[in-house]
């Protein structure tokens, strides 16, 4: 039998093969029609806490973005050097570099400057009406977002969905109430609001199959997110991780987001280096106001920022009570002996353990541990140092996670708990902490409404804050000024006194609160005529902080109003005495200076002549000290 020829197949060549792409997601249509009743609660709840801002003036930083800033009040001319300057260079005149890394954030400047070029005047109930508007709609985009990513989640009881349950625990969360409440804030709101139509648009471009210029849309808006504040930088890791866990076969696309954003972030650093510098990160800050853990020791500054971190959980948890004011020592320095540091730590390992292991499962509760810890990274003071311990307006961002746990912990509870009427429960269960915050929300909201009633807020919570007693001895020395009734300016003075001293106790070197209480105590004198105690306070100031210029300027002009002169010569001898045995360069140069104002009442005056002569003995000056010294000799 003839032999059969064999005839070979030809190899198929994969890498010929066409790529397939993963079908673009199928876009839930009618959001208005379907969805556009939890829009309309957001917007009534929202209404309902923070409707009192309306009437509320310009509180706390407002004075720096907007009553005192001459970009601002420049109106829409005022822009470009808005744009193209440090943040606070409005403020100060000049760029100062007071804390570390500079600030950068025109956008929220822009607003409050078009805002004036539209009035052409200061309208503070308008501003705190655009803050709302901008956080509810934060909310609406939060609702949105969540039911992009997590289509499949079925609603509780056929309306009840996760988007909606988050977005509502963001809106009433008491921990927003500052970036709301405060005008200030709508740097947080807009980085917020912008971080997410970031990430909304880039999920509608790589999930839903939008088109580029939706894409185009997500980077402008990450863009102005990053004008806002910086720590929208931290959207370049959320938003490809969102991608990833979310995006089932389009998952691959995160490297493609993740590749856009960090041009978008260096064309961003390129330019805020340009116009503000680049940080100086090992900068020595000595303002403790500016620095507060300029005075830690070894471990104590990470000790005290663990410790800090701790509080947040608490405090997303069980927001009460609260505080704009994080000063030192509102927050006490901690090390590693406290029991508080290794729970923090303990807790913080723990969660990014979880994080870790249920974002290999792409889990919710994975990514929402994991967008609070990388949007808490750079409000951390771990990555820069901030200025202040904490801050509620800080976790802003990072609660968003938070509110996703709790969403996610209520719908797994659903698939745990075997009851046909289960659906009901875990609306209700989620319902606690809604009214539980709204409640919160509501009686927090009237703090702000005034300088005087935020600082007596403060001072039940940050009593051991030098800043908090300063503040508040300065809003109770503002409302003396005010009034014509002379009791109620001697029991304002009276009020006032105890909180600048208490400030200048905790921090002696405290420019703030030593200048109150000089200027607290110039005015209970104008009032009372009672000269010993007025001396006994600027005696302490003058050994705390000489350079308070008020000091001088108000002895030149008792100086001038005839007193007892004899308990003045006392003063000033005391004074120079006291400085002089210190024997510092600078201390002998107040001795110098304050003994001579002495010497302005009587110029013979044979003692403060003769320790003036040999402070500038001390000092080096022989010629200037002969002078003070033939005085004595020729008496």
């Amino acid at each position: 039998m003839a032999k059969q020829k064999q005839v070979k197949k030809s190899p198929i060549v994969s890498e010929n093969k066409p790529k397939i792409e993963a079908a673009p997601l199928p876009l839930p249509s009618g959001f208005w029609k379907n969805q556009g009743w939890k829009v309309a609660v957001l917007l009534v709840v929202g209404l309902f806490i923070y409707y009192q801002t309306a009437n509320y003036g310009y509180v706390l930083d407002d004075q720096i973005v907007i009553t005192d800033n001459q970009f601002t009040k420049k109106g829409f001319s005022g822009i470009y050097e808005i744009l193209s300057t440090e943040s606070m260079t409005g403020y100060f005149g000049a760029q100062q570099n007071l804390v570390q890394g500079n600030r950068y954030r025109p956008l929220s400047l822009v607003t409050f400057a078009m805002e004036y070029g539209i009035f052409n005047e200061l309208k503070p109930g308008v501003s705190h009406v655009i803050n709302l508007l901008l956080y509810i709609l934060s909310c609406v985009f939060i609702l949105r977002l969540v039911q992009l990513l997590i289509p499949d989640k079925k609603p509780l009881m056929g309306w009840f969905d996760m988007g909606f349950a988050a977005a509502l625990l963001y809106l009433v969360h008491p921990i927003h109430v500052e970036a709301v409440a405060n005008i200030k804030g709508r740097d947080e709101i807009m980085a917020m609001l912008f971080s997410l139509l970031s990430l909304y648009f880039f999920v509608l471009h790589y999930m839903y199959g939008k088109g580029k210029n939706y894409l185009y849309a997500a980077l402008a808006t990450y863009f102005l997110g990053l004008l806002s504040k910086e720590n929208t930088i931290t959207f370049a890791a959320v938003i490809p991780l969102s991608l990833w866990v979310f995006g089932g076969d389009h998952r691959g696309k995160a490297w493609n987001s993740l590749g856009w954003l960090m041009v978008v972030s260096f064309a961003y650093l390129m330019i805020r280096f340009s116009i503000s510098g680049v940080p100086q990160l090992d900068q020595k800050i000595t303002d403790i106001m500016n620095n507060p853990f300029l005075e830690m020791k070894g471990g104590e500054k990470l000790a005290t920022i663990l410790y800090t971190l701790g509080l947040y959980i608490k405090l997303l948890f069980l927001p009460f009570p609260l505080t704009h004011d994080y000063y030192p020592y509102a927050i006490p320095i901690m090390n590693w002996a406290k029991w508080q540091v290794w729970l923090s730590a303990l807790l913080y390992g723990g969660m990014t353990y979880w994080a870790w292991k249920q974002l290999k499962a792409k889990q919710l509760s994975g990514y929402a541990i994991a967008f609070y810890l990388i949007t808490l990274t750079i409000v951390s003071n771990i990555v820069i140092n901030l200025g202040t311990f904490m801050n509620d307006r800080f976790i802003y961002m990072p609660s968003l996670g938070f509110c996703l746990l709790l969403v996610w912990a209520v719908w797994e509870l659903g698939e745990r708990w075997n009851n046909a009427q289960k659906e009901i429960g875990q609306v209700a269960f989620l319902s606690i902490p809604v009214i539980a915050f709204a409640f919160l929300s509501f009686i927090r909201v009237p703090d702000w409404e005034t300088a005087l009633t935020l600082n007596q807020s403060a001072m039940r919570v940050s009593g051991n804050s030098a800043r908090a007693n300063s503040f508040m001895a300065t809003a109770l020395f503002n409302e003396f000024k005010e009034t014509q009734d002379v009791a109620k300016k001697r029991a304002l003075l009276n009020e006032a006194m105890p909180y600048a001293r208490k400030a200048a106790d905790i921090i002696p070197k405290y420019y703030n609160a030593n200048l109150m209480m000089a200027g607290i105590a110039g005015e209970t004198y104008n009032l009372n005529k009672e000269l010993t105690p007025f001396l006994t306070d600027f005696e302490q100031i003058i050994y705390r902080r000489p350079d308070v210029s008020f000091l001088t300027e108000y002895l030149k002009y008792l100086n001038g109003t005839g007193p007892d002169l004899n308990q003045m010569m006392t003063f000033y001898i005391k004074v120079g005495k006291t400085l002089m045995a210190k024997k510092g360069a600078d201390d002998l140069k107040w001795a110098v200076h304050f003994m001579k104002l002495g010497l302005e009442i009587d110029p013979n005056q044979p003692t403060l002549n003769q320790l003036t002569g040999e402070s500038l003995n001390a000092l080096g000056d022989s010629n200037q000290a002969q002078l003070y010294l033939s005085r004595v000799a020729q008496q």
